[in-house]
């Protein structure tokens, strides 16, 4: 039996899980409590959250930043932010709901939708919301610098995370800081990705 925390999404919660069969732990807890089947959502919700905390342990390594914000901003100066890759969010490979979004999440106004749309005119309207993102967007906050292994490195740069790939090691511009990696769904992210290809 092992015990496993998800963080994110509607199975969000405490489990304990033996082979095919689960049971929630929660306070207070039943004397009694049956072990249920594991349905498919909270299958593929563990093995993301199982993938996850094996990033955290195997492919994460320390933080490094105070070293890499000497390095970009020190006297050293070794590298700049220009070397820093996904600082600004990039819509071009962006659908229109993906771009209606970031607009609404972020308070910017939505470009006129054309009324009674032929495909141009969705083109169209799709390139003036990728434009919107691209005028409005603020460059991350990266908070903390963690040195991960080159593999990692490449799957974050995948999802948009801020990342540096320099001579001198492989870091990730973590946007989140003063709770565990585990809580900010980046690395459930990366297994996400890594579980549907």
């Amino acid at each position: 039996m092992r015990s496993i925390q998800i963080y994110h999404g509607p199975y969000a919660g405490s489990y304990e899980v033996e082979c095919d069969t689960y049971r929630p732990v929660g306070y207070p807890r039943p004397t009694e409590q049956t072990w249920l089947p594991v349905a498919d959502g909270l299958a593929r919700a563990l093995k993301i959250e199982e993938m996850a905390e094996r990033l955290l342990r195997e492919d994460v390594f320390c933080c490094d930043s105070s070293l890499v914000t000497e390095l970009l901003n020190g006297t050293a100066a070794l590298f700049s932010w220009d070397d820093v890759e996904n600082l600004y969010p990039d819509p071009s490979e962006w659908t229109a709901e993906q771009c209606v979004t970031w607009c609404e999440d972020h308070g910017e106004d939505l470009p006129d939708k054309p009324e009674d749309p032929d495909e141009d005119d969705e083109d169209l309207w799709l390139e003036d919301l990728r434009e919107t993102v691209r005028d409005n967007a603020d460059a991350a906050e990266v908070y903390e610098w963690w040195r991960v292994t080159p593999w990692l490195l490449g799957e974050l740069r995948e999802v948009g995370e801020p990342v540096l790939d320099h001579a001198f090691g492989e870091w990730w511009g973590r946007t989140c800081t003063g709770q565990s990696i585990m809580l900010d769904g980046t690395l459930q992210a990366v297994a996400s990705r890594v579980l549907n290809a």
